[in-house]
């Protein structure tokens, strides 16, 4: 049912093949492996010479996502984007596999401790960088700490807020897709990069869906957790 009867989608999800048009799927060929895929692994790059920053999507039930990021990466146009590390904190099925829809239920200053373990991989801590989520975390939730940023900031990770509230969902997707077709043959316009860390953005996102009613949306109830991350 969630492939609307589009075989080629039906496809790429089965068999991992991104390499077909998708005529379902949201972002079509603008999604391209080949042209986005730019591998680095901790010691290859100086990240403090490119002042990196985290953008994350919370979530408990639902997965936790954190890709660390720096604008304007080597051999890039201005502006492009290259997601070097990704943290997708989700349960696991019956067989082992890593299940990317369903959350682990680690809590709070469990994530928090994860994060920093993470990072430390790259040689950085919370504090030297911008960590940017979604204004959601900073809602009252009734718990000790007032709201899941205070939760991550009693345990040591302070939050920016991304203020996705002032901007129109259609206008960062619209920006995603414009920065996915550029990728390694527009010169003159932003490039969304990833390395091969980003396991849980290359199974989810090149397969969301188009919503059927709006085709400027996503889907509604599909994986997009890595996607919120990042738009």
């Amino acid at each position: 049912m969630a492939c609307g009867d589009d075989p080629a989608l039906l496809d790429a999800w089965l068999r991992g093949r991104l390499d077909v048009e998708i005529a379902g799927a949201f972002f079509g060929t603008s999604f391209s492996v080949r042209r986005s895929l730019r591998d680095v692994r901790p010691g290859e790059i100086n990240l403090r010479l490119h002042k990196p920053f985290v953008v994350g999507d919370w979530g408990c039930a639902a997965p936790s996502v954190f890709y660390l990021a720096i604008q304007d990466p080597p051999s890039a146009p201005k502006g492009s984007l290259w997601l070097i590390d990704e943290m997708y904190v989700c349960a696991s099925t019956s067989g082992g596999q890593r299940d990317w829809t369903r959350g682990s239920y680690m809590s709070n200053a469990e994530q928090a401790m994860a994060l920093k373990e993470w990072l430390s991989r790259w040689g950085l801590e919370p504090r030297d960088l911008q960590i940017v989520m979604d204004d959601a975390v900073f809602n009252a939730t009734g718990g000790p700490k007032g709201s899941v940023a205070g939760d991550f900031q009693d345990a040591g990770v302070r939050f920016r807020r991304a203020g996705k509230l002032s901007v129109r969902e259609a206008n960062c997707l619209a920006l995603v897709r414009t920065m996915l077709q550029a990728a390694s043959r527009d010169p003159e316009t932003p490039w969304l990069l990833w390395s091969k860390a980003c396991q849980g953005w290359m199974a989810t996102v090149p397969t969301l869906p188009r919503h059927p009613t709006d085709c400027e949306r996503v889907a509604d109830g599909v994986a997009q957790h890595a996607l919120d991350a990042v738009r």
